[in-house]
């Protein structure tokens, strides 16, 4: 079997066994392949019941991420916990999510780029920075890749935010694309021109920390750098 596929054998409702190839995309999402149209309505519901239908797959809530500090000896952050409080604030707002619905977001925990962060509308680095003496965990903020039909381009350096503001600057960001994007004109390729100015200047400072603003994204207690040689830990 190739690389990244796998057998699947589903039960659904109606008592009958579903039996195919699933694949692993770039995205983090499964693909089911070979399904017959017929099957859909039964397959979904059998995938509903394990918890396996959630809707938005690539799309900008389908936020892509690295394992980052968690697993990982060189991840600066916790870019699961980043990827989870984008996910909610989409959700929480949607009105947002619409106004650039195929917009990608990766993250990576550190410049390795295992989350594809270079390629992405936006793209966030994990980083961090000294502040009263103390470290806050931040990210580096780049605007305008892509990648697909065999190219891509990078995302520019554009701003560097500290954690807890990052989700106040994606929705600035999207609400910029909304108001001075052409007709027609993908996010990705909006960001890659765009002059943001000032646009996220206050929330790059910090010159008042809040408490929070020293507890990453995903923890609950103080941030702080651990770094060791090789790569994964499990």
């Amino acid at each position: 079997m190739p690389d990244g596929a796998w057998l699947y054998i589903l039960k659904c409702a109606d008592g009958s066994y579903y039996t195919g190839t699933a694949r692993t995309t770039l995205e983090q999402n499964i693909v089911l392949r070979f399904v017959r149209r017929a099957h859909l309505a039964s397959l979904h519901a059998a995938l509903e019941a394990a918890d396996l239908a959630k809707p938005g797959a690539r799309s900008v809530s389908d936020v892509t991420s690295c394992p980052g500090a968690f697993s990982c000896r060189l991840a600066v952050t916790q870019s699961r916990g980043m990827a989870a409080e984008l996910t909610r604030a989409f959700e929480a707002r949607p009105e947002v999510a619409a106004r650039a619905p195929s917009l990608s977001i990766k993250i990576s925990g550190c410049p390795n780029g295992c989350g594809q962060h270079y390629v992405a509308g936006i793209g966030l680095q994990g980083s961090v920075r000294k502040v009263q003496g103390r470290a806050v965990p931040q990210y580096h903020l780049y605007l305008g890749g892509a990648f697909g039909a065999g190219q891509a381009s990078f995302g520019r350096l554009a701003a560097k935010v500290p954690a807890r503001n990052v989700p106040e600057a994606v929705q600035r960001l999207i609400e910029l694309y909304d108001r001075e994007k052409r007709p027609g004109e993908p996010p990705e390729e909006f960001l890659a021109r765009a002059k943001i100015g000032s646009l996220l200047s206050d929330l790059e400072a910090l010159d008042q920390p809040r408490p929070e603003d020293f507890i990453d994204l995903g923890e609950d207690k103080a941030f702080e750098v651990k770094l060791s040689e090789g790569e994964c830990a499990a």
